[in-house]
């Protein structure tokens, strides 16, 4: 028993005394090896628990992802906690991936539906998404190449369409905003005449 306690008391002792960021390193080194249904990999029945990010942190890790699967394992991870602004910022650096990267498109060619839960949040918090955000959703969506032809995306594009309507009835939209907005339908090929004129106005 003595030889026990001098083995695993200073080992417990490390572990609660460690910095937070050296206990998170190792779980996130971790969980970066498990195999995920959206990696490719077999789908795993264990539950790991993450340490919860501030939401300005979850927004700069979204932002400085430099792969879809990062995204999605900051989804994975905290798609429980998302706001607004992380859906916005999810689907635009997700745009920004595919647009610049031919492995990207391939991935989401490959496993696009494991985008099907991010979309379906993102119609439940259309109405919370303020100008900037919602803007931000529609060039993201378009950049990446989920369009309104797609039977999947076709209600998020109409719901986006609604949305942008009151936006531009309030006047909460930029010059800028507007010009994104219009590049963002046309690309998506969503049939949208009387947004176009709001815009045009």
């Amino acid at each position: 028993l003595g030889w026990a306690m001098c083995v695993c008391f200073p080992l417990l002792a490390s572990l609660l005394l460690a910095p937070s960021f050296a206990w998170t390193a190792h779980r996130s080194a971790w969980i970066a090896h498990r195999p995920h249904a959206w990696s490719g990999g077999a789908v795993r029945a264990t539950a790991v628990a993450v340490a919860a990010l501030e939401p300005k942190q979850l927004t700069m890790e979204l932002v400085r992802s430099n792969r879809t699967v990062q995204l999605m394992r900051l989804w994975e991870e905290h798609g429980d906690d998302f706001n607004a602004m992380h859906i916005s910022a999810f689907w635009n650096r997700l745009g920004k991936l595919v647009r610049s990267s031919r492995a990207e498109q391939s991935w989401l060619r490959a496993r696009g539906a494991a985008l099907s839960p991010v979309r379906e949040r993102t119609l439940a918090m259309l109405p919370d998404l303020e100008a900037r955000s919602l803007v931000n959703t529609a060039h993201g969506l378009a950049s990446a190449r989920l369009l309104a032809s797609s039977p999947a995306w076709l209600q998020l594009w109409g719901s986006l369409d609604g949305a942008a309507r009151a936006q531009c009835d309030r006047r909460q939209l930029t010059p800028q905003n507007l010009a994104n907005l219009a590049w963002s339908f046309a690309t998506a090929r969503h049939g949208v005449a009387p947004l176009f004129e709001i815009i045009a106005a």
